[in-house]
């Protein structure tokens, strides 16, 4: 998982009315935007953006 394909998931999950559950998924990391994750931090917010999905 990259940077790149992060912002990819949540833009998708934007334009698709969920931006509220991005913002959450955020703050669970205490960070304001995707591009603020630390590397180490990429796959558990991959997780939390596919449940989104659900």
């Amino acid at each position: 998982m990259n940077i790149h394909t992060l912002c990819l998931k949540a833009a998708r999950l934007i334009e698709r009315s969920k931006l509220r559950e991005v913002i959450n998924a955020l703050e669970y990391f205490n960070v304001r935007a995707v591009i603020h994750l630390q590397p180490e931090q990429f796959s558990d917010f991959a997780d939390k953006l596919d449940l989104i999905t659900e």
